[in-house]
């Protein structure tokens, strides 16, 4: 009877699979489906699945299932910027790779199934080709309009459009030549080589300020604008008096609680305060309640889900809300009385997180603190606004509460990666200063504090055996770090890893580096190692931050992932917890997981793109200006470099004219056949700007 009962079963997930519509599944996927959930119907259901991996007709990998011999997958598409493209597929560990012959012709965000022609091997993607195009997306893309007497074309931005775009005198509708154009092809004529379109939105004339930058929230599909609905709603919202939440929210308006965020920051999710005890410290974080004027399925909530995130640029953000809500409802600005979800964290004086408390309240931020000026408090500097010194004492303390924090998580096996980073000045659309950003003990502060907050949010949901969504880092690849471990040793460095021990040893590497002329290249190669954190509702622990349970809950302002876990806390709080319907609910969850992991990664390219267009606008002043940086990295067309202000350039092999080089894999370098010379990474080298393409978003230099 129950080997009956197993070969029926067996037989029904056969079933399911054999489904067109089949994707990877996890084993409480199928647990729903089969409405299996007491402990012998999951035990029926492993031993099922069991024997059919035993009979080698599924097969079992990062934790789903799929059938053997399967190797057709449903995803969405994501053009690279050049002749390629990427294939999402849920279930996957990594993307498929698809070069741009195999792509049919793809948009990003076609949904297609593909065909994996290549097995993952090494460094080297899986490869794939797609053989269906089965959801197409609007085609459009942005480019530079050229009228003829009787016609136009448009010179795409995109290097994925090898061809011109022509568009009949019916499409150019008031378009200019040279005008910055959004256009929306309408044929694709297999007899001819140029794809057919029609202007949809002229957004300036080429080279006017800032229409790059709307070039490319266009070419990224973003909306810029939210709907009237959704604007009538968020001015439709206020602020109840306190009176209305006696009993309900703790009144904490009298409290020393401040927030310290960057000069421009209008978007402030967080505030801080802290008491000092004899053994131990109180450290509070209050976060904007934003769950409280976002309901879910409002106009505003759909909006911000699709969003994801906001996006910032140098010149400009793109909010997740509506400017009612993120820079004056639930920003927590100075004194003004704000509805807040706030955590208390007591921590021993060894760094140790002993307990916390969840709970809703009104707070009235005593001042706006801003990181430089924190810096230059810390530093001695006695010209500040008086409110540095009113509060010196409380800020004092956290640096003391940081350091401890800071030790700790060293001692856990925490990866510091203190890239340099960009920061770019921009004034009346001008660009005029690109240099590095140093992060200084009070942005330091600051992190660390959301780090514990957020940990402990986590570990409040999990401790409550609830579904909730984790911000996951998984280890890297075996194969990607063995990479790194023979670039460091053909750079000299000693380096070697065991099993089990990567996050520790990589740690104490990088503090052996620590002043090195090479930090800042092994950080960043270390970084290209590493997989991408995503959010998921399978808790793998996060990997760089040496931390099992962990969330997003400190940014709801700017991130939707912390908007749902306010909503998940908030239903701890109130009681509304409904246990029956746990599943369901981390199926809906694990689905919006996924997409606000796709929207982090737009916004995120969205912002290294901005990032060129500005660096090219930049850079076109000091055409033949000399120059010293370092070598950076190598490429099919060429040796980058990277300034002393961190800005990037290439040097074609064409350029370099003095012997024929070829690339040595094993030391890292490029190497002269006939003469010799050798460039390896990190080497100093000087260079002359030669020139600034937009269009590529490149900059040229030559040695010299």
């Amino acid at each position: 009877m129950k080997n009956d009962k197993l070969l029926y079963l067996s037989e029904q997930i056969i079933s399911v699979m054999e489904n067109y519509e089949y994707k990877p599944m996890k084993f409480n996927d199928f647990a729903y489906i089969f409405d299996m959930h007491s402990k012998n119907q999951k035990n029926l259901l492993s031993n099922s699945l069991n024997y059919l991996i035993k009979e080698k007709k599924i097969k079992y990998k990062n934790n789903r299932y799929s059938p053997t011999g399967s190797n057709i997958y449903e995803g969405v598409f994501e053009k690279g910027r050049g002749l390629f493209g990427f294939v999402n597929v849920e279930g996957l560990d990594e993307d498929i790779f698809v070069v741009g012959s195999e792509s049919m012709d793809a948009f990003s965000g076609d949904k297609v199934k593909v065909e994996v022609i290549k097995e993952k091997e090494g460094d080297r993607k899986r490869e794939g080709r797609i053989v269906e195009i089965t959801e197409k997306v609007k085609r459009q893309t942005v480019g530079t309009f050229y009228k003829e007497k009787t016609f136009g074309f448009v010179v795409s931005d995109n290097p994925n459009f090898t061809n011109d775009i022509y568009i009949p005198k019916a499409g150019i509708k008031y378009a200019k030549n040279k005008d910055k154009v959004v256009v929306e092809i309408t044929d694709f004529p297999k007899d001819k080589k140029n794809w057919v379109g029609k202007i949809t939105k002229v957004l300036g004339r080429k080279d006017e300020e800032g229409v790059d930058i709307e070039a490319l929230i266009y070419e990224y599909d973003v909306p810029y604008e939210f709907s009237h609905l959704a604007l009538k709603e968020a001015d439709e919202l206020e602020f109840d008096s306190f009176d209305k939440f006696k009993g309900k929210r703790k009144d904490l308006t009298n409290v020393n609680i401040f927030t310290i965020d960057g000069p421009t920051a209008k978007d402030l999710d967080d505030a801080v305060c802290i008491v000092k005890k004899e053994n131990e410290y109180v450290l509070s974080v209050h976060i904007a309640d934003v769950s409280n004027y976002v309901k879910r399925n409002s106009e505003i909530d759909k909006e911000a889900y699709e969003r994801g995130t906001s996006i910032y640029f140098a010149d400009r953000v793109i909010p997740m809300l509506p400017k009612a809500l993120c820079e004056n409802l639930c920003s927590l600005n100075p004194k003004e009385e704000k509805k807040a979800f706030s955590v208390d964290m007591r921590i021993n004086k060894e760094g140790k997180l002993l307990d916390y408390n969840f709970y809703k309240s009104i707070i009235k931020s005593k001042a706006k603190f801003v990181y430089d000026e924190v810096n230059e408090l810390f530093d001695g500097k006695k010209d500040l606004r008086e409110e540095y010194y009113t509060y010196e004492e409380d800020l004092n303390t956290m640096k003391e509460l940081y350091e401890l924090l800071r030790q700790r998580r060293y001692v856990e096996g925490n990866l510091d990666f203190d890239v340099d980073e960009n920061f770019i000045t921009v004034e009346n659309g001008v660009v005029t200063d690109v240099s590095l950003r140093e992060r200084g003990i009070a942005e330091r502060i600051i992190e660390q504090f959301m780090l514990v907050a957020n940990t402990s949010a986590c570990e409040f949901f999990s401790s409550m055996g609830l579904n909730g969504i984790y911000r996951v880092h998984e280890e890297p690849d075996k194969e990607k770090l063995s990479g790194f471990i023979k670039f460091a040793n053909a750079l000299g460095y000693k380096l070697r890893l065991h099993d089990g021990h990567y996050s520790k040893e990589l740690q104490e590497f990088l503090k052996t580096i620590e002043g090195d002329k090479n930090e800042q290249l092994f950080k960043t190669v270390l970084l290209r190692c590493m997989k991408k954190a995503v959010y998921t509702t399978e808790n793998k622990g996060h990997f760089a931050l040496a931390i099992e349970n962990y969330t997003h809950f400190t940014s709801p302002i700017r991130r939707y992932p912390d908007l749902m876990v306010h909503r998940i806390l908030s239903n701890i709080l109130l009681g509304n917890i409904d246990l029956n319907n746990l599943e369901k609910e981390r199926e809906k969850m694990e689905k919006k997981a996924n997409h606000l992991s796709k929207m982090e990664r737009r916004s995120e390219e969205m912002e290294r793109e901005s990032d060129k267009i500005f660096i090219c606008q930049y850079m076109e002043n000091f055409i033949d200006e000399e120059y010293e940086g370092r070598v950076s990295g190598f490429s099919s067309k060429g040796m980058y470099v990277k300034l002393n202000n961190s800005i990037e350039g290439v040097i074609y092999f064409t350029n370099l004219n003095d012997d024929y080089y070829v690339y040595d894999e094993e030391r890292y370098s490029l190497v002269g056949r006939d003469f010799g010379r050798r460039f390896t990474m990190g080497d100093k080298i000087n260079i002359k700007v030669i020139s600034v393409s937009k269009l590529k978003r490149e900059v040229e230099f030559c040695i010299i």
